[in-house]
């Protein structure tokens, strides 16, 4: 879920991968995230693109 309605997948969609997760021992963290929009924090988005970003640019 990333907050942009042409961009998400449809409801019925993410609450079923939602439960296949839960069936399947997906962490309640990553259940948050499809079920609202949570901003990327810098650990994360480090762990997403491997690295810092250069002083003075961030992502938006």
């Amino acid at each position: 879920l990333n907050g942009d309605e042409n961009l998400d997948i449809a409801d019925d969609l993410r609450k079923a991968v939602i439960e296949l997760g839960k069936e399947n021992g997906m962490s309640q963290e990553r259940v948050n995230s499809l079920q609202s929009f949570i901003p990327i924090d810098g650990a994360s988005m480090e762990q997403l693109f491997g690295e810092e970003l250069p002083l003075g640019l961030r992502m938006l």
